[in-house]
């Protein structure tokens, strides 16, 4: 094998990476001696030889870039330093480039990949201050710019010999054990005692195992121990508390006196005792407890069907702190795969996230800690790279900011997911079942995962946990989601685990009480792993799944039908132990019996310590003059805008949205929650889930036990205020505190679930999920108490309520709440308000609504405004403007009949709408520009804003007519390809057969060369008997190089598919391409020349900053000469514009496309004076059509919130050709 380099450079205009760390020098790290920053590529390509290593050149052949096989392009810089991934890290750039030259090329190769930062002006003093900056050790470290690449090393095999003298060990020996384990002394001895029954030593592997099947993270250690003490200090709050423990002890002695007092009985002691009421069957139960599921009864096409609908929430706090990427990637991708193990489609999430002050200057950061603004960012590009690449739709995104989570980050994710209920099998695995291993190869990278995070932070930990923090591979995960949606495949799976903590111990471990697992059958990332570190390593992207001996060649069929890959690696057997063989060696040989004790039993005692000034809702939060009042509340960090952040995350996939996450014509109002249909295939439905999500971290800070209730109080009125029903709800709970030592540490989780406890029981509701996560301490830092409540419950599209004012003759009433001394609610008040309001929004009375929260009655009006811009006359006392109470809901209503809406009701009039865009209070104006201004640009400097300017509007050309062509058939064959990374197929398959077409997808096989080639023959047959081929959105191969769609590309390219191409489009066949399809068209040529010829002077750039951007935006219609767009008379349509490439560049400038009319739309706004807008383009024949945008996802029922013009008519209009 030969050695090459390869060093590839972003032409300037394009180059947004280094644009962004040029802007990150300058202003953050206050470096402004800085003049030129240049981010390169840098590859270390070993291939057979100079021809082979030529094909590979060309995956980087791009109009943008620059190709080096040196080093020479540093000359220009002062300065140079390069940076790689520790070895064993996964690199997806890395990995894409070597799979596109395995399988399209047909190269053994191997492709390794750094980056090199080059810069100028800095002094030394400086470069060190960025290396410190832009060099996390716990990911990357800095090598020389000559460096070869280090050969990965082989484990050695100490850790399966046995620990000598182990069964004999005293307490002074085992003490020098225990640092390296999250067990206690007790927990140890335990496992001696094991050991000395079984009469040998054990290896490190089975200590290690042993350790993370007892971690608070896998088995909730800290929420299980026993509270053999509970004290409730002297105060004004004593009564209070001291009556919901005696009620909650009332209750556990009905349906649990058996158990101990514990935080987990509290959590769930509702559940428990509604269950035994018979009010709960609609929760399954279920051995598999991956998330929360409820048989629904929803309705499909007009006919009813049985459901089960899921929802799981969780936190990776501890590695999103460390590694924020991979930390918070691998938050929302372990979080998609717990309800997916369950057979399920995930089709929305929910995002919030904790962080201190991101402003604080680079020199204020903490040693031994990434500064808050570098978490924050890298943090949201890891969740949201994740989430836009393997097809999440996300539907609500909220950062809490709080002094504490400097400590340690919070990252916590929820979701939401359904299957019809037929589809889900749920049977004990039986001796002689098989378990296989589908998805990712295991690798070093995340072993030590599950007990790291759940260990306190230290200063000298953050050293050793480079191998703990992983990154995922969305696009592997992608392909188990697209096997498990088959029904076929679902209904084969007897149990299923995914791949999280604990790797293959724990997730095939937890399948059955006996198994032989084959360590040696598990596919790896490399070499030199010995079989402990495969049994441990918690690599993403994997699933285990149990099946009858007899469906093997079945589901493995079925498997690479999906191109999964998917392995036999361990039989279910009836003696009670995991049995682990290596190369015919039993390495781990382990009794269930052990491994379900869940270690040493462990007590404790709690005090709940009286709040110091519980004045949170009393204080006067504000008393500058109004107008100044107002302003400095818009623009206080725990209340400005967020949606800089949360429109990075696509909100719009799967057709199923139906709140967009901020409402009105200017997509400027943030919603209360999340709303999306289920997601029925091919199929429509009114049925819709609601999500919201209730937290105060001052409130919770001050009174742990009003912070829990009222985060229940205030999920539920928001799911009220969305239009849900509160009796309706269930609730899946997030713990996040300090690691608990004291008895008044232990206080707080449990003042707080004893808060959430009388809230729940007050409205005859319960938990039935939920996470806890204990390790929120730094040093002398600690996270504020945190009870998180997700309430969920389904509602109907056609009543869901959203919150941006709609019309100029409205006024905004408060259905107020009311409170004991002990500050807590007025129930039967709240349960006669939200009555009210559930039959106002089923009669479609309500115009608008929202909740009060801590940033008061004047904030969360102003919020309802900006939306529509829609002003507002203030007819409430100012005194009132920064009152709140959370669970008083205001409700938008028509001026003419609001009087007998609310006859004999209890509600405050608040504002009367205006025509004009201004708030008019006392005898002040304030302009709703004014107010949008301040509320926007706090956090503007962290966040980048993408505001909208109106586009150069492109002439058309209307000498340049194409004449309508016609097929010859009437329900046209669509051919839909479907490649690593495609996510759209799905909306693109709907849309086509709305209109009446026959649709058909296939997916391409990237295992092996071999596979790949017998694809594109098979695909080119099937092109053969096509109409239309429809290249669906995705992020392909990860957008790796450095461009959307090369793959798409490549295929196209191909001898045989080219020449069916060429074929399609002479029976007059069409070919339609979105988003990275568009990209692929291009790329190949169809789009400049009509026909492939593997290049184009156009190209799809990233949007300026590189950021991803979902908005619904209009586009107006340019030329309507392409059959796509034939009779097009309407001029202005709205499209979905989701991605992170929505610029189209011209190497030689527009004008030859202008003349021949191949530009078809144009986006009414950009986002910068140096975009043309473009959003759609024909060919010459006007046959091949490519848009940036996804009409494909609108229909007439979803993102209600957003007044929209006319939806694109692109596949209507071929369809009817």
């Amino acid at each position: 094998m030969k050695e090459f380099i390869l060093v590839t450079e972003i032409i300037d205009e394009f180059d947004e990476e280094s644009k962004n760390l040029y802007r990150e020098i300058k202003n953050f790290l206050q470096c402004n001696g800085v003049q030129k920053v240049k981010v390169f590529q840098h590859y270390h390509i070993q291939v057979e030889d100079e021809k082979n290593f030529a094909a590979i050149k060309t995956l980087f052949n791009q109009n943008d870039t620059i190709l080096y096989e040196d080093l020479r392009a540093l000359k220009n810089y002062e300065t140079a330093f390069r940076v790689q991934f520790h070895e064993g890290q996964y690199n997806q750039r890395e990995d894409m480039l070597n799979q596109l030259a395995e399988f399209s090329l047909g190269i053994a190769c191997t492709i390794r990949h750094t980056k090199i930062v080059s810069l100028s002006g800095l002094s030394d003093s400086e470069i060190i201050k960025l290396k410190s900056y832009y060099i996390n050790s716990v990911e990357m470290k800095e090598i020389p710019l000559d460096a070869g690449f280090a050969v990965l090393s082989d484990s050695t095999l100490e850790e399966l010999e046995p620990v000598k003298g182990f069964i004999s060990f005293d307490k002074n020996d085992l003490q020098k054990l225990l640092p390296l384990f999250s067990m206690d002394m007790d927990d140890l001895l335990l496992c001696q005692d094991y050991f000395k029954k079984e009469n040998r030593n054990p290896n490190m592997s089975e200590l290690k195992m042993i350790d993370t099947y007892w971690s608070d993270h896998c088995r909730h250690t800290t929420f299980l121990t026993e509270l053999s003490s509970i004290q409730i200090n002297e105060g004004k709050y004593k009564k209070l508390f001291e009556s919901c423990l005696q009620q909650y002890l009332a209750d556990k002695k009905e349906v649990s006196a058996h158990k101990p007092v514990c935080l987990m009985d509290i959590a769930t002691i509702n559940m428990k005792k509604k269950r035994a009421e018979g009010t709960l069957d609609e929760v399954e139960v279920s051995d598999e407890v991956n998330a929360a599921s409820v048989f629904i009864d929803i309705t499909v096409n007009n006919k009813p069907e049985k459901w089960i609908l899921y929802f799981k929430n969780e936190t990776h706090n501890h590695p999103t702190e460390i590694e924020p990427y991979g930390g918070a990637s691998t938050c929302i991708g372990g979080g998609i795969r717990d309800p997916l193990s369950g057979r399920s489609i995930v089709y929305q999430a929910m995002r919030i996230s904790g962080a201190a002050d991101p402003r604080t200057p680079y020199e204020q950061t903490r040693k031994n800690k990434l500064s808050q603004r570098k978490i924050c960012l890298t943090a949201l590009q890891g969740n949201s790279d994740y989430s836009n690449q393997i097809g999440m739709t996300a539907g609500y995104a909220r950062e809490v900011y709080h002094p504490g989570y400097e400590a340690k980050r919070l990252e916590l994710g929820a979701l939401v997911a359904a299957a019809p209920r037929e589809n889900v099998v749920r049977e004990n695995p039986v001796e002689g079942d098989l378990v296989l291993l589908l998805g990712g190869k295991t690798g070093r990278d995340g072993i030590g995962a599950a007990v790291g995070s759940s260990k306190e932070q230290t200063a000298q930990s953050l050293q050793k946990a480079g191998a703990e923090v992983q990154k995922g591979n969305p696009l592997i995960e992608r392909k188990i989601i697209r096997l498990f949606r088959r029904s076929d495949a679902s209904k084969l799976i007897k149990k299923c685990n995914d791949f999280g903590a604990g790797g293959v111990a724990v997730a095939v471990g937890e399948l059955a009480d006996g198994l032989d697992i084959y360590l040696d059958k598990v596919p790896v990332k490399y070499g030199g792993m010995h079989g402990g570190e495969i049994a441990l390593s918690e690599s993403q992207e994997r699933m285990a799944v149990v099946i009858a001996q007899k469906d093997l060649e079945t589901f493995l069929s079925l498997a690479a039908e999906e191109d999964v890959p998917a392995t036999l690696i361990a039989k279910v057997r009836s003696h009670n132990s995991i049995k682990m063989y290596y190369h015919d060696a039993l390495i781990i040989d382990l009794k269930r019996e052990l491994l379900n004790s869940n270690g040493a039993k462990k007590t404790t005692a709690a005090v709940i310590t009286q709040p110091e000034a519980c004045n949170y809702f009393s204080c006067n939060k504000n008393t500058l003059p109004v107008k100044a009042a107002i302003l400095q509340c818009l623009s206080d960090i725990s209340s400005c805008s967020q949606q800089a952040m949360a429109e990075q995350f696509d909100s719009t996939l799967g057709r199923g949205t139906v709140l967009m996450p901020f409402g009105g014509i200017h997509q400027r109002t943030p919603q209360l929650g999340m709303a999306a249909k289920l997601p029925v295939p091919q199929g429509k439905t009114d049925t819709c889930s609601l999500m919201a999500c209730g937290y105060d971290s001052e409130l919770s800070s001050q009174s742990p036990f009003h912070g829990g209730y009222y985060a229940v109080l205030d999920s539920i009125a928001r799911i009220v205020a969305m239009g849900g029903e509160y009796q309706k709800i269930h609730f899946s709970f997030q713990e996040y505190f300090e690691r608990l030592g004291s008895s008044e540490q232990w206080g707080k989780p449990l003042a707080a679930l004893l808060g959430a406890y009388k809230a729940m029981r007050d409205f005859d509701l319960a938990s039935i999920g939920g996470k806890d996560s204990m390790s929120g301490s730094f040093e002398d830092l600690s996270v504020p108490p945190g009870l998180f409540s997700f309430a969920v419950a389904l509602g109907s599209v056609s009543t869901v309520v959203s919150r941006e004012l709609k019309a100029h003759d409205s006024v905004v009433v408060l259905l107020p709440v009311y409170f004991t001394d002990d500050k807590i609610a007025d129930v039967e008040k709240l349960k006669e308000n939200f009555s009210l309001v559930q039959q106002l929004a089923q009669n479609g009375k309500i115009r608008s609504s929202s909740v009060l929260t801590s940033s008061g009655l004047i904030h969360a009006v102003l919020e309802m405004s900006f939306g529509n811009e829609i002003g507002f006359e203030v007819l409430t006392e100012c005194e009132k403007l920064f009152d709140f109470s959370y669970g008083s809901i205001l409700l938008e209503l028509a001026e003419s009949e609001y009087e007998q809406l609310l006859a004999n009701r209890d509600y405050q009039l608040v504002a009367k709408t205006l025509q004009e865009p201004i708030v008019k209070i006392a005898n002040e104006t304030i302009s709703l520009s004014e107010c949008i201004l301040a509320y926007t640009k706090t956090l503007s400097s962290v966040y980048t804003p993408s505001e909208e300017i109106p586009s150069q509007k492109i002439t058309a050309v209307q000498n340049k007519v194409i004449a309508q062509t016609k097929t010859l058939s009437k329900n046209k064959k669509v051919l839909i390809p479907i490649v690593p990374g495609s996510f759209g197929e799905y909306d693109l398959q709907d849309a086509f057969m709305l209109e009446g077409a026959r649709v058909s997808s296939f997916v391409f096989k990237t295992n092996s060369a071999d596979e790949y080639a017998q694809s594109v023959k098979d695909f080119a047959s099937l092109l053969q008997d096509t109409d239309i081929l429809a290249l669906p959105n995705g992020a392909i191969m990860a957008d790796v190089p450095d461009a959307q769609g090369k793959l798409y590309a490549l295929l196209l390219s191909e001898l045989l598919i080219s020449a069916a191409i060429e074929k399609l489009l002479e029976r007059n066949g069409f070919i339609f391409g979105v988003g990275a399809g568009f990209a692929g068209l291009i790329q190949s040529g169809l789009i400049e020349y009509g026909k492939v010829t593997g290049k184009s002077s156009i190209s799809l750039q990233r949007n300026n900053n590189d950021k991803y951007i979902c908005r619904i935006r209009k586009i107006q219609v340019v030329n309507n000469n392409s059959p796509w767009l034939a009779n097009t008379e309407t001029k202005e349509f709205s499209t979905v514009f989701s991605t992170r490439f929505g610029k189209l560049a011209f190497k030689n400038g527009m004008d030859k496309f202008v003349q021949s009319g191949q530009i078809c739309t144009q986006f009414t706004t950009v986002f910068g004076e140096d975009e043309n807008g473009i959003e759609s383009m024909c060919s010459p024949c006007g046959k091949i059509f490519g848009c940036i945008g996804s009409p494909e996802r609108l229909t007439e029922d979803i993102a209600k919130n957003v007044p929209r013009a006319m939806d694109v008519p692109y596949i209507k209009n071929i369809c009817k050709a």
